[in-house]
């Protein structure tokens, strides 16, 4: 096969180095992965994506898959990178309460076409990223604790498998693989269009109640009170953030240290400010936390949303005991030494830690918080050390660490084998292998943070 050999058949186009919109093309959002794939196949439509795995399957070549970049973890060196950010269609069928999407639609664009109708779906904390990606990865909503994760209210999606056949794929059909790819991420196949289930929430009580950073050893452990008394229908994140002392900031941040609750509530906006009340009495320096329409759902995370080294660690916790949060803040809290650097501990619990009707390859339900630990390298040579100091954090919180860690929280320095594995219970992990080497055995699909077959 020539350098110039293309997939036949194609609506989209094919992308060779040196082609123009090549280097756009394989751009992530997370600057830590940078691909240098041998071919980029721009799908407009699933006959598009069987005929670049059947051409990769041809070339005997690995298949990456990207739509935003956000999660795939693996660098795509010499492989055929599909890329499916031109696939976004969505279609609502509101008396159904189901949104069909394909596999480049964003968040913001399901979570707008659904709103038409006043239905929402489950969207996690940023609406920038691939809807598909975020469920094949589990998905932990915003609202995780009322309705748990959102890999649990799929109800079906159309896959091409490394043989190029386009599979249906719903309980009833192929329950084993099914099972494995809400979950299992990006290791059996592609994901073309997927069906999810809608909920009736046009608005939501949220935002931020930002303090100084040196009032965090108080606002902390009063925040963990807090939490006992919550309704599964609050959703709580506390987070610490070290601002760079650098010109691209605005100079009201700049070099600032902040500490912020965030705030998501899923009901009337009246009992909201009720629930909230005794963390306002803290004297917070800024209130963003108000009645906003489920569109505007970006707003409680405030995730970042343009492309950067981003270093990350993360973990789930048993517990916020009275040692782990003294641990907490001996690492980050106002008398730690940290390079610039964001920790958000999220709360868990409620629907997130119950077996759903739809089981999933979602193992790690008993935790009681999600920790993660970001940094923003300012430039490829501080990633190393930077991701150093990220596992450094998360280590100190000792025996609290349940060894686990989500699929969608799987950091681009988590790609180990051994590594993929915490995200799995031993008993899922060897179920996903078996499952993956019934359809991918040559391991086609591992671009990624892979799964290996059985037996390899």
């Amino acid at each position: 096969m020539t350098a110039t050999a293309s997939p036949t058949g194609l609506t989209g186009r094919t992308l060779f180095p040196g082609d123009a919109g090549f280097e756009e093309e394989k751009a992530t959002f997370n600057l830590c992965v940078e691909h240098t794939p041998y071919v980029i196949v721009r799908a407009q439509n699933r006959l598009d994506v069987q005929a670049a795995v059947r051409y990769a399957a041809g070339a005997g070549r690995a298949v990456a898959v990207q739509a935003t970049g956000h999660g795939i973890g693996a660098e795509a060196d010499g492989a055929v990178l599909i890329s499916t950010k031109a696939m976004r269609e969505v279609q609502i069928r509101p008396e159904a309460r189901v949104a069909r999407f394909e596999a480049g639609a964003r968040w913001a664009e399901v979570v707008a076409a659904a709103a038409e109708h006043g239905l929402a779906p489950l969207v996690g904390s940023t609406p920038f990223v691939s809807a598909v990606g975020y469920h094949c990865g589990g998905g932990l909503p915003i609202f995780g604790r009322k309705y748990g994760f959102a890999a649990d209210h799929v109800r079906a999606f159309d896959l091409v498998t490394a043989d190029g056949a386009l599979r249906h794929v719903d309980p009833g059909t192929e329950p084993d693989l099914f099972w494995a790819v809400r979950g299992g991420k990006s290791n059996f196949g592609v994901v073309v269009s997927m069906e999810v289930e809608l909920f009736p929430i046009t608005t939501v009580y949220g935002g931020k109640l930002v303090f100084p950073g040196g009032m965090s050893d108080r606002v902390f452990p009063a925040w963990r009170d807090w939490t006992a008394t919550l309704p599964e229908a609050m959703a709580t994140a506390a987070m610490w953030i070290r601002f760079p002392d650098i010109p691209q900031l605005p100079e009201e941040i700049r070099g600032q240290y902040i500490f912020h609750v965030t705030i998501g509530y899923d009901g009337d906006a009246a009992e909201g400010a009720r629930l909230v009340e005794p963390l306002r009495a803290l004297s917070p320096i800024v209130d963003t936390v108000q009645e906003l329409p489920y569109t505007r759902n970006g707003e409680i995370y405030d995730d970042p949303v343009d492309p950067g080294f981003y270093v990350e660690a993360s973990g789930l916790l048993d517990s916020m005991d009275d040692e782990t949060v003294k641990r907490v803040l001996e690492a980050v809290g106002p008398g730690a030494e940290n390079p610039p650097f964001a920790v958000n501990i999220r709360l868990l619990g409620g629907a997130l830690a119950r077996t759903p009707e739809l089981p999933s390859a979602v193992s790690h339900r008993g935790g009681s918080h999600l920790m993660m630990v970001l940094n923003l390298a300012p430039d490829a040579t501080l990633v190393p050390p930077l991701t150093e100091h990220a596992r450094a954090v998360l280590a100190t919180m000792g025996p609290a660490l349940t060894g686990g860690v989500l699929p969608n929280w799987l950091g681009t320095a988590m790609t180990a084998p051994e590594e993929v594995a915490q995200a799995y219970s031993p008993a899922d992990w060897d179920r996903l292998r078996a499952v993956k080497r019934a359809v991918d055995p040559g391991n086609m699909f591992r671009i990624n943070h892979n799964i290996p077959p059985a037996g390899v």
